[in-house]
């Protein structure tokens, strides 16, 4: 046992040093994570940095699709000691906070993948505290926060300024095991940018039906947040695949007042798998390991190779507001599935 330079401050729970975690588990993370896209949907960046204090282990990852084209960036290294995990910086990736639950900065160095950025995130509205999510031995608490970036962003080569991107940044911590999208049955996850506001929502089944998710909120620039309590859905496809082309969803706020929200698509999918979420997340490559690949997301072959968790951009339409963002999705992988909308009226 021993401390660091975070004991010094005030911020304890136990008698026990800052770096001392209150399990064992190999699943315990504690993560960050990014979206930042044009409001035309021609350039998307998603960025994410986790640590497993009991595996030893910090990875990250930044991706950039622009068009069709999808470049990918992975990184990992060993912990360094006690009060290391605070430093969220591995090889070239670099996350800063400049002020906490406001501003946030986002640097990813020259690379030998072909992207880059060097960006300012700034809060919109104050972060959602999303409700505690246990089941399955997964145990997770986590908020977001839209937000909008600026500085620049660099693809294959070129350099592209960047101003007022909208965002949406996330914080998760607790038990997430490896492959844990693989056991939804319907995952859709969105974040839209309105005039005054935004909304964060997420609706879930797993495989079985046996536990269900309808969580989420509309947030005002003001700071209101008016609680979603329920959620319908009907989605439409793209021909021959599980890629959505459009979503709707009904939402029931916590008064019982009903709102209609539609999304549709603008944009070629981003593959999380990228960033490692087909169950490559935690694992030890080493002290320092950098890793990347370019893909072809335009094309339904190269596509179908990859692990099918994916965000596309939108336009929203909320009550007859217009709206910009992004829904990720994960849907069954069965060949024989057939998939059900739940609202249907």
């Amino acid at each position: 046992m021993s401390v660091s330079k975070w004991d010094d401050y005030l911020l304890h729970q136990v008698a026990q040093p800052m770096d001392h975690l209150g399990t064992n588990s190999p699943h315990f993370m504690d993560r960050l994570w990014f979206m930042s896209y044009t409001d035309d949907g021609s350039m998307q960046l998603m960025a994410g940095l986790g640590v497993y204090p009991n595996l030893n282990i910090m990875d990250g990852f930044l991706l950039v699709r622009m068009g069709g084209i999808q470049r990918n960036l992975r990184v990992s290294r060993h912990l360094q000691g006690p009060g290391d995990r605070a430093n969220a910086v591995i090889g070239p990736l670099a996350f800063e906070i400049l002020e906490p639950q406001k501003l946030w900065r986002i640097a990813l160095a020259e690379n030998d993948y072909g992207v880059g950025c060097d960006l300012e995130f700034a809060g919109r509205m104050p972060p959602y505290l999303y409700p505690r999510l246990d089941f399955k031995d997964q145990e997770q608490l986590h908020y977001k926060q839209p937000g909008r970036c600026k500085g620049s962003i660099t693809f294959e080569g070129r350099k592209y300024p960047v101003a007022d991107m909208a965002s949406v940044r996330d914080r998760s911590w607790g038990f997430r095991k490896p492959g844990i999208i693989s056991g939804f049955n319907v995952l859709v996850v969105a974040e839209a940018h309105f005039d005054d506001g935004g909304a964060s929502l997420i609706y879930f089944d797993n495989l079985g039906e046996t536990f269900a998710m309808r969580q989420g909120a509309l947030l005002g620039d003001d700071g209101s947040v008016n609680e979603i309590v329920q959620m319908r859905q009907k989605i439409e496809f793209e021909t021959g695949t599980r890629q959505f082309r459009k979503v709707e969803l009904e939402l029931a706020d916590a008064r019982g007042k009903k709102h209609q929200l539609s999304a549709t698509a603008i944009a070629p999918p981003c593959f999380f798998s990228g960033g490692g979420y087909d169950g490559r997340h935690g694992l030890d490559r080493g002290p320092l390991n950098i890793e990347g690949e370019r893909w072809d997301v335009s094309r339904d072959a190269d596509a179908a190779a990859v692990f099918p968790y994916y965000s596309r951009i939108v336009r929203f339409d909320l009550d007859g507001r217009p709206g910009i963002g992004h829904i990720e999705a994960f849907f069954n992988q069965d060949k024989d599935w057939v998939y059900k909308p739940t609202w249907t009226t």
